[in-house]
C-alpha cells in the first residue's frame, strides 16, 4: 500500500421499529445483536478487498 493511503472497511446494519414501546431489556439485546452482525460485515468486507461498504440484515423490533 503506498504511503498516505487510507482504507475503511464498514459493516452496517439498520434497525426498524414496528413498536412504540421497547423495554429496556429488548433494547439492549437488539443493540447487541445489532452491533454482532455490524462488527461481522466490517470483517467481511475487510477481507474482501477492503474500502467496501456491506450491511448486514435489517432488524425489527
Amino acid at each position: 500500500m503506498p504511503f498516505g493511503v487510507v482504507t475503511i472497511s464498514i459493516g452496517a446494519v439498520a434497525i426498524e421499529s414496528t413498536s412504540d414501546t421497547i423495554s429496556l431489556e429488548q433494547c439492549e439485546a437488539l443493540l447487541k445483536q445489532a452491533f454482532e452482525i455490524a462488527d461481522k460485515q466490517r470483517y467481511k468486507a475487510k477481507h474482501s478487498g477492503r474500502n467496501s461498504v456491506l450491511f448486514g440484515e435489517k432488524q425489527i423490533l
